[in-house]
């Protein structure tokens, strides 16, 4: 097993519970043989497709998506248009989502290797040892809004059951995806888009203002008649080829690098486009039918990889949710609360 940095395969797992598969479980407050194997609270709120969604579940996902739409800023729910129906909508949505993806796999009887099991032991194992023993560990967990359970089923999910589940849709079984070189060259020149930029990354300790007048100062050239390329190298921080650039399919990139490239000729630079990380100016290229050919096997998933989220997204839509009475007594009180989370004694 490769180890990762402390923070990196948290981040991942807590990242991607918006999208991917955890198992329901079905006790309160138990644990198992299994190493680092605990849950909180079981107990059954909704039905998803069938599938059982438990307090613990529903927690982690509704977390990861206060947080999404907070950007920073916990005010917004004092505010008098608080999102609280958004929020309850996405966490619905993911929750659906994640188990179009677990139907599937379900469906195509997607099980683990025995060196998978032991990949996941061992892997936990060495969280455990990391962060100091279970208590550490727990905390470790607790600040995503995980439990040992939920980690250990979504490090499934993510590095076993997605990656088996687009191997096995990939090959073009029942159509669901198909890959054959007419499918694909008609999806690139239907779906796909091409742009270099100049790119002025934002972190916490920069200052956003600065950082946007350093991109007025990179467009302010441009409308000088200077070369985009040559903009490019002075003002961007980007560290790819400018002039290969990105080859993105739709809905792979922000919605305001996706929009305005799209709406724009090829040789044409947009605006100032301002997102959480950063200033970016966006040139549209034209398709490069060499480029394309040379790398044709990563186009191929590149579009694959596109409809399978549309495959599940449609899915998700069609989903029936089933709720419990339990989950109308759920407030954003009780769904932050720690209590029992981070120690078995709070």
């Amino acid at each position: 097993m490769t180890k990762v940095k402390k923070g990196s395969l948290l981040f991942k797992l807590a990242a991607t519970v918006l999208a991917l598969a955890i198992i329901a479980v079905s006790a309160i407050g138990c644990a198992s043989s299994k190493l680092g194997d605990y849950t909180v609270n079981t107990k059954t709120v909704m039905k998803v497709g069938g599938y059982k969604i438990t307090f613990d579940e529903y927690r982690c996902f509704y977390l990861s998506e206060k947080t999404t739409l907070e950007k920073g800023d916990g005010t917004i729910w004092y505010e008098e248009d608080a999102p609280f129906d958004e929020l309850k909508a996405n966490t619905e949505f993911s929750l659906k989502r994640k188990y179009a993806m677990m139907s599937l796999v379900d469906e195509y009887g997607i099980k683990l290797t025995s060196a998978d099991k032991e990949d996941v032991e061992n892997t936990v194992a060495y969280y455990i040892s990391e962060n100091g023993g279970e208590a550490g560990y727990r905390q470790w967990l607790a600040s995503s809004g995980m439990t040992g359970r939920l980690f250990r089923e979504q490090y499934i999910a993510v590095y076993f059951y997605d990656e088996y589940l687009r191997e096995v849709l990939f090959t073009g079984i029942d159509d669901l995806i198909k890959v054959d070189d007419k499918t694909v060259n008609q999806d690139i020149r239907d779906n796909f888009y091409r742009y270099t930029w100049i790119f002025i990354s934002f972190d916490e300790k920069d200052n956003y203002t600065a950082n946007g007048e350093k991109a007025q100062d990179a467009l302010g050239a441009l409308e000088d008649g200077e070369d985009f390329y040559e903009v490019a190298r002075e003002f961007s921080e980007w560290t790819g080829n400018e002039k290969i650039g990105i080859y993105a399919t739709k809905g792979e990139k922000l919605p305001i690098i996706e929009e305005a490239v799209l709406g724009l000729e090829e040789g044409e630079h947009s605006r100032i486009l301002a997102t959480d990380e950063g200033h970016a100016i966006v040139m549209r290229l034209p398709m490069d039918e060499d480029y394309i050919n040379n790398n044709f096997d990563n186009f191929v998933y590149q579009s694959a990889t596109r409809r399978y989220n549309e495959l599940l997204d449609k899915m998700a839509k069609e989903m029936k949710v089933e709720y419990t009475d339990y989950y109308d007594t759920l407030t954003m009180d009780i769904l932050t609360s720690n209590k029992g989370y981070f120690t078995e004694e709070e």
